[in-house]
């Protein structure tokens, strides 16, 4: 579904418009409680899964997850652990690929407010996602988590990371997933402390630009339930549009 310009967009859905009438777009992106992650010390805590931890957090998908790349990971490090954080919706038949590695650790849901804790175990923030149409079309919220945490992060070259390769390693394929993951843990002494900072640092500065213009976004949200009134929602709702 587009978003805006040519083709209508979701706020000429949500006015019942035809095509090409819309003619302003307000982007709320992605964001995240830099305060909570920024108390992540760099250096994993110990204790609670052999290291070195490489770990995920979000949902465990078969439409998004390479449950090949972790095996391989956790193969490539049977002294260490792999950690999947997150809702496991897994096949029977990938579930059982993976459980075959004891290494592997499957936590389920965890508490949105433990999230932090828990990456404070991690040694490398990974995601290990198929590359496709799909994956690429994803807007991940755990990019500006991983970054706030300040741990190395290697992913697949899928959406949102992609975008960040100075802070994140990409990395396609089992063998060049498991070498990234390889370098990544490898640079954890004092470079890998400074690229910590320079990952939360990008964290501060995407939330500075994007309170900088709040005030205008404000004023246009404002204007944009006053012309669509209360039923805006469900007709966004109907046409299967997905708005705040």
């Amino acid at each position: 579904m587009p978003a805006g310009g040519p083709g209508g967009g979701l706020l000429g859905i949500a006015r019942g418009e035809p095509a090409g009438r819309c003619k302003a777009l307000l982007l709320l992106p992605n964001g995240v409680d830099h305060a909570r992650y920024a108390a992540i010390p760099d250096a994993s805590q110990p204790g609670r899964w052999p290291g070195p931890v490489f770990g995920y957090t979000g949902t465990i998908h078969s439409d998004r997850f390479d449950v090949e790349l972790v095996a391989g990971l956790a193969e490539a490090f049977p002294g260490g652990s792999v950690v999947l954080v997150g809702p496991d919706h897994l096949t029977a038949g990938r579930r059982g690929r993976l459980a075959a590695h004891p290494n592997i650790h499957i936590t389920g849901p965890v508490p949105y407010a433990r999230i932090p804790e828990v990456m404070g175990h991690f040694d490398v923030c990974i995601v290990p996602h198929v590359e496709t149409q799909f994956t690429n079309s994803l807007n991940p919220l755990k990019l500006w988590e991983y970054l706030a945490s300040g741990k190395p992060v290697v992913s697949t070259n899928v959406a949102g990371f992609s975008d960040y390769p100075q802070f994140c390693r990409i990395a396609s394929g089992r063998e060049g997933f498991v070498r990234a993951c390889r370098r990544r843990w490898g640079k954890m002494g004092q470079a890998g402390r400074e690229g910590g900072s320079r990952r939360r640092g990008t964290v501060g500065t995407a939330a500075w630009m994007f309170c900088s213009r709040r005030w205008r976004g404000r004023v246009f949200w404002n204007d944009f339930l006053r012309d669509f009134g209360q039923d805006w929602r469900m007709k966004c709702f109907r046409e299967r549009a997905v708005l705040p």
